[in-house]
C-alpha cells in the first residue's frame, strides 16, 4: 500500500547529490512560522528528512512544503511530478489543492522565497509591458522553460530562430505562456526572471504604485501600431501579397468582393495601400492579424524594420 510519505520519499530519491543539499539547505533557510533547525536534517538521509518535514508540517501538509521547496531549487520537474501523483493518489491531500493555499496552510507563507500569486495578479501579467520592452536575457529564459517543459522544442526553435527583435519574442513567449494548459507555467517564467534579471525583478517588485497601472493592452493603445509604423516600408517592400490576402479572408478581416477587388489590382504597391484603406480600417485586431502575416511571410522585412527602431 502506497502512503504519502512513500510518495515524497520516492520523489527526493530522484534528486542528484547537489539538488539533495540545496533541498536541506532551502529547509533550514525557509521563513516562516515552523522553521527546522540544521541539526535535524544535516548528515541525514532522505527517511530522516521526510520524519522532520511530517513533524513540522503535519502529514497532510508536507507534500506542499515538499513541492515548494523543489521549486525554489528549480527542481519544477520533480516538484510537478510529486504533485500529479499527490493528486492522483491522494485527492484529499493539501497538494492536490491550490499549492500556495496549502502551503499558507501549512505555516509557509513566504517561504523559499516563493511568492504566492493567488490572489492578486500574477508579477509576470502585472508587468508585461516593462518585462517585454527590457528582458534581453531571452535564450537563457527559453532554455529555462524548455528545461520545466513550460514549452516544447517546436516552440523553442519557432521563437530562438525566427528573425525578430528580443522584445517581440518576449511576446512570443507570452504568447506560449497563455496557451499552456500547465497551471505553474506563469510561476516557472517568474523562476527564469528572478535567475536571469533579478535585478529588473526586484525593481519592479519594489516599485511604488500611485494610481492604477495601465495593463499591457492598454499601453498598446497610446503605441503606435508596428503596421502604422512602417507604413511606407511596407507598401513599397511587401511581395507576397497574395498569401496574406488569404488569410485575412480566412479570418474574416475582409470579404469576398474586397478579396477580390484588391487581388485584381496592380501594381503591388497599390494593392498595399488598399489593404491599408479596405482592410486595416477596422481598428487593431485587423493590424494583429496583418502583422501575423507579415512575420509569417515576410519575416526578413520584419526583422529590419525592427531592428531599425
Amino acid at each position: 500500500m502506497c502512503s504519502l510519505k512513500l510518495e515524497i520519499v520516492k520523489s527526493l530519491e530522484n534528486l542528484s547529490k547537489n539538488n539533495w543539499k540545496k533541498f536541506r539547505m532551502a529547509l533550514v533557510d525557509r521563513r516562516g512560522d515552523r522553521r527546522v533547525g540544521l541539526s535535524k536534517v544535516e548528515d541525514k538521509d532522505i527517511c530522516d528528512v521526510v520524519e522532520v518535514l511530517v513533524s513540522t508540517f503535519t502529514l497532510n501538509g508536507t507534500p506542499a512544503v515538499t513541492c515548494e521547496l523543489l521549486e525554489s531549487i528549480d527542481c519544477f520537474n520533480e516538484a510537478n511530478e510529486l504533485k500529479d501523483r499527490i493528486a492522483e493518489l491522494f485527492p484529499n491531500s493539501s497538494t492536490g489543492k491550490n499549492t500556495a493555499v496549502a502551503a499558507t496552510a501549512a505555516g509557509t507563507a513566504g517561504a523559499a522565497g516563493v511568492t504566492p500569486h493567488t490572489k492578486e495578479e500574477h508579477f509576470v501579467d502585472k508587468h508585461r509591458l516593462e518585462l517585454t520592452r527590457r528582458v534581453r536575457e531571452v535564450y537563457l529564459i527559453l532554455d529555462f522553460l524548455l528545461d520545466n517543459n513550460v514549452i516544447q522544442r517546436e516552440i523553442y526553435d519557432k521563437i530562438s530562430n525566427k528573425p525578430g527583435s528580443m522584445p517581440s519574442r518576449m511576446e512570443k513567449i507570452y504568447t506560449a505562456l497563455n496557451s499552456n494548459s500547465n497551471i505553474n507555467a506563469k510561476e516557472i517564467f517568474f523562476q527564469s526572471l528572478k535567475k536571469y534579471v533579478p535585478g529588473l525583478v526586484d525593481e519592479l517588485e519594489h516599485s511604488v504604485v500611485t494610481s492604477k497601472q495601465p495593463s499591457f493592452d492598454d499601453a498598446q493603445e497610446f503605441e503606435e501600431h508596428f503596421v502604422d509604423k512602417h507604413k511606407l516600408e511596407l507598401i513599397e517592400r511587401v511581395c507576397n501579397i497574395k498569401k496574406i490576402l488569404d488569410v485575412l479572408q480566412k479570418k474574416e478581416v475582409i470579404q469576398n468582393e474586397i478579396y477580390e477587388e484588391i487581388y485584381h489590382t496592380q501594381p503591388n504597391q497599390e494593392k498595399m495601400r488598399k489593404i491599408y484603406r479596405l482592410a486595416l480600417k477596422s481598428g487593431k485586431t485587423a493590424k494583429d492579424i496583418f502583422y501575423e502575416c507579415l512575420e509569417k511571410y515576410e519575416p526578413h522585412l520584419v526583422a529590419d524594420l525592427e531592428r531599425s527602431e
